[in-house]
């Protein structure tokens, strides 16, 4: 019988029982136990760290930054991209440590999580917009691994998904329940981060991203190899002007 990978994240060493595996005693990163500026708020939930500032509430879905990073630059990817966050209010989240980092970089890692250091929340496509070029600009140079679920952004470590905020769930075709999106008449519409990035019929790539990317309109119903897709996604093309965008046309 293969080995299921969801279960990798829970064998704990030294016993043969499956369990949580406590970060208490495991490095941080510097950020993880750093007091937070005034007027923000700190979250640990393995193996996430989240903070927020007060009184700035997210959209229920939107645009996400996915910065990735390798052992030998995280700490200081990190410390530019929460130095920049803290600078305009973004809420953003990162991995707890080092332990936690080496785990989602490994080859067995969960596809959906892959290569995820960092999330970067933002309200707008504008907002976006401004993020990529600024963070762009300051991690040029830094190298991390490919975030498989995600856009890429020009050349560096940073990745673009649209998805959810907050959890949202509905039933699929199977009858399993599911994370979803909104759609745009305001129904939901399953979506997994282990494929492809996609987002629900009726949505556009920002245009204040440039003109490099054009909806190519809904993804057929159906992959080359005859299986049916959850819902009625969205590719992206890249224009032969302008590329900032790297990514690869895929079936969802």
């Amino acid at each position: 019988m293969p080995l299921d990978l969801r279960y990798v994240e829970f064998c704990v060493p030294g016993t043969d029982f499956y369990d949580t595996q406590e970060v208490s005693d495991q490095p941080a990163f510097p950020l993880t136990e750093a007091t937070p500026p005034g007027g923000w708020q700190r979250e640990k939930t393995v193996p996430w760290v989240y903070l927020r500032p007060a009184h700035h509430d997210l959209p229920p879905q939107g645009w996400k930054i996915h910065v990735s990073a390798r052992p030998g630059n995280a700490e200081k990817i990190l410390e530019i991209v929460g130095e920049y966050c803290f600078g305009r209010l973004l809420t953003f989240k990162f991995l707890y440590g080092p332990e936690q980092l080496k785990k989602t970089n490994a080859k067995y890692a969960d596809r959906g999580s892959s290569g995820k250091f960092i999330t970067v929340y933002t309200k707008s496509a504008e907002q976006l917009h401004r993020t990529l070029l600024d963070l762009d600009e300051r991690l040029s140079g830094e190298e991390g691994p490919y975030v498989l679920s995600d856009l890429r952004w020009r050349s560096g470590p940073l990745y673009v998904r649209y998805g959810a905020f907050t959890p949202r769930f509905c039933r699929d075709e199977a009858g399993d329940t599911v994370p979803a999106l909104e759609d745009a008449r305001g129904g939901s519409c399953p979506t997994s981060a282990a494929r492809c990035s996609t987002f629900p019929s009726g949505w556009r790539f920002p245009g204040s991203c440039g003109n490099s990317w054009r909806a190519t309109g809904a993804a057929p119903s159906t992959s080359p190899t005859g299986r049916r897709t959850p819902c009625t996604s969205r590719t992206a093309a890249v224009s032969t002007r302008h590329r900032p965008w790297t990514a690869v046309r895929r079936w969802c």
